[in-house]
């Protein structure tokens, strides 16, 4: 671990600073004025309370390695022994089925973060420990997950105390399984840009099957010819691999990820490859780690070495790269944005505190009454904007509605004209029996007819996605329009700094790109849904219209879902083919049944089984613009009135101070400027630690 040493001691004085800056920020703590010199404390909880997500961020670990492959590729085993501890289930095991951010130094117990959001826009979630969390979601051996019990769940959270790589520097991540079709891609996809490297772990016994050589082609190959810098690859049990076949394995996988690793001038990196390509038993290093004898060659139950396991040698690639100065510096500097947005974000409004503490007692009251006045008026826009928005996404469910059933219509309609004119072969019900009789894998005989249907769902597909994306622009306009007049009304309430709100909010919230004279609502709602974590959108930038950018979003985070979950329910595990295939073995009265009748019945078979899948299309539709677009709105306007409400309090409590004579507005100002001095100083010294080399503008 002592890679990581240095780093962590840059990450330790970071939270250091980050912890005065809390203090600073938050209630007077007469306590405290030993350690500063005076009372540290301004009474702004919204401000303290984003310092503290970012101290939290920062203890979860800076840097966030998601681990992904197909199922019994061996993943839960290799994140065992860098957990150095036999935590996770192996073989399929249920906590897959979802994200397990897996968080060492803090409390030992898992958190599940539920898909509901409670009425602020914040995930619901349930704490248990590791021990409820495996009774609750265990299963008996060889039993298939049911994963009907996770369509709650969004992401598990597993805290643990011991150390594993890298310490509380490193969060790993583990994924669903790439081979099930009901994984979560989209979540998977998201965390996978946000994660400071990705390793994707192969089975050597299985590898490269069409599947597999097909997510990586999809998610691995880039068009540009530049390789995804971070990257790696496990080959995980190699020992079980032949010896004498091993090498054929090595030219194997070099020819399969040759695209993985292209240069800029399309030729094969040769040297990036050897960097991140290990071939491992995980299951070795696991056991040498958690100190678990097992039998060796000679039957004698031993604790095995981890040496010429691959793992410590995985390990160390990863902490070199992870720790290199450039990644390091990437993952530091972007506090110094949110450190400086809260900072000006506490300026501007101490500086109202101190406006207000000198005027006069009468001004500050009839400005208290208008403000009480109008805090109503604004409650009943924001109640608009809200209602506005739920609006929305039910009529994009209703019109998406429509969709689906004229696509489930133009699938049956045009089922036989496509099979005539894109035959797919002969398979004989009488060689699937004689398969069946003579214990062979039948399977492949079906594949032919899946790969058709798959084909065809996929060409009428193609108009479903057109008329949803027509849907979704078409009420998203309206809603932009909508939210424009709201702005209009919100700026129009006498009293009430609409701008001024709207900044705080986006400062709170780590965005420094709403700027004085250009904020508005929707360019703020575009910007929170830009950076928020739990939603993986990218390119919030506020320069596309609102129609466009969340077309976009729609397009990768829910249109391609749909897509899987359209084709892939249908067929995976050939689940429908094989329940076609069995009622023709049992009722066809000719021994000759063949591919037409096995399409025949397959045609009715998939319409069912669409007509039965559309609400839950809907309800896939509605989740993530519902976790999208009205978490965002919720937010927003969850905000403006907290911050409104604070306003209230502040004069309230300026007035009745007033009244008692005890307000010394020079007292206020020197208080003000302490706290403001030195949260300068801090937030100098974190730039100055983690080499911050952009100009950092307070004023």
């Amino acid at each position: 671990m002592n890679i990581y040493e240095e780093k962590q001691k840059l990450i330790d004085e970071v939270v250091l600073d980050l912890s005065d800056l809390s203090e600073l920020l938050g209630t007077p703590d007469e306590s405290k004025k030993g350690k500063y010199g005076f009372v540290p404390g301004l009474n702004l909880e919204t401000e303290k309370e984003s310092i503290q997500e970012q101290i939290q961020n920062l203890k979860e670990g800076i840097f966030q390695v998601l681990f992904t492959g197909g199922f019994s590729s061996g993943k839960s085993t290799l994140l065992n022994a860098l957990m150095r501890k036999c935590l996770l289930r192996t073989g399929i095991n249920p906590e897959t089925a979802v994200i397990t951010k897996i968080i060492f130094n803090a409390d030992e117990k898992v958190i599940v973060y539920k898909k509901e959001t409670d009425e602020f826009g914040k995930k619901k979630y349930e704490e248990m420990t590791i021990e409820e969390f495996f009774e609750k979601y265990s299963l008996d051996e060889g039993e298939e997950i049911d994963y009907d019990l996770f369509n709650d769940v969004d992401y598990v959270r597993l805290q643990q105390s011991q150390d594993g790589i890298g310490g509380s520097m490193v969060q790993l991540v583990d994924s669903p399984g790439t081979g099930h079709t009901k994984a979560d891609d989209n979540t998977a996809r998201g965390f996978a840009r946000k994660a400071s490297a990705i390793v994707y772990i192969i089975n050597s016994v299985q590898a490269f099957q069409e599947e597999e050589n097909k997510y990586i082609k999809d998610h691995f190959v880039t068009s540009n010819a530049e390789p995804m810098k971070n990257l790696f690859f496990v080959v995980n049990r190699f020992d079980c691999v032949n010896a004498s076949q091993r090498p054929n394995l090595k030219d194997r996988v070099r020819k399969e990820l040759n695209e993985v690793f292209l240069k800029a001038d399309g030729s094969f990196d040769e040297e990036l490859f050897n960097k991140r390509v290990f071939y491992t038993n995980a299951y070795k290093a696991e056991c040498a780690r958690a100190n678990i004898a097992i039998e060796n060659e000679d039957g004698d139950m031993v604790v095995p070495n981890e040496k010429n396991s691959g793992v410590p040698e995985l390990e160390q690639a990863l902490g070199e790269f992870l720790v290199d100065e450039s990644r390091d510096k990437d993952a530091l500097v972007a506090y110094i944005p949110t450190i400086t947005g809260v900072y000006k974000n506490a300026k501007n409004v101490t500086d109202k505190r101190y406006e207000k503490a000198t005027q006069n007692l009468a001004q500050l009251e009839a400005d208290a009454t208008q403000l009480e006045e109008k805090i109503e008026e604004v409650n009943g826009i924001l109640g608009g904007i809200n209602d506005t928005t739920a609006n929305t996404v039910k009529q994009i469910i209703l019109a998406a509605k429509d969709a689906y059933n004229e696509y489930v219509k133009n699938v049956g309609n045009g089922w036989e004209k496509y099979f005539e004119q894109h035959p797919v072969g002969n398979v004989s019900i009488t060689g699937v029996v004689l398969d069946k009789i003579r214990g062979k894998d039948s399977e492949k005989r079906f594949k032919p007819i899946t790969d058709g249907i798959k084909g065809y769902l996929e060409s009428q597909y193609t108009s479903l996605e057109t008329n949803i994306n027509d849907i979704i622009n078409s009420e998203l306009k309206k809603w932009e329009q909508s939210m424009k007049i709201y702005q209009l009304k919100l700026d129009s309430v006498p009293n009430v700094n609409l701008e001024e709100m709207l900044i705080r909010v986006a400062a709170t919230k780590g965005i420094n790109k709403v700027e004085h004279g250009e904020t508005n609502i929707v360019q703020l709602i575009l910007a929170i849904m830009g950076s928020d974590p739990e939603l993986f959108v990218d390119g919030a930038t506020g320069k596309d219209s609102m129609g466009d950018f969340i077309l976009k979003l729609i397009k990768t985070n829910i249109l391609d879902a749909l897509k899987v979950f359209i084709l892939d329910s249908l067929l995976g595990g050939w689940g429908l083919i094989v329940f076609v295939i069995n009622k023709l073995i049992k009722t066809s009265k000719s021994k000759n049944a063949n591919t037409m009748e096995i399409l025949a019945g397959a045609k009715t078979a998939t319409i069912d089984k669409l007509n039965e899948n559309k609400q839950s299309f809907c309800n896939e539709i509605e989740l993530n613009l519902s976790s999208a677009l009205i978490k965002t709105v919720n937010v927003v306007c969850k905000d403006i009135n907290a911050n409104l409400a604070a306003v209230q309090e502040e004069n309230k409590n300026i007035i009745e101070l007033r009244k008692n004579e005890t307000l010394n507005a020079d007292e206020m100002k020197k208080q003000i400027d302490d706290n403001l001095k030195k949260m300068r100083e801090i937030i100098e010294s974190i730039a100055r630690n983690v080499n911050y080399s952009g100009k950092i503008i307070l004023d």
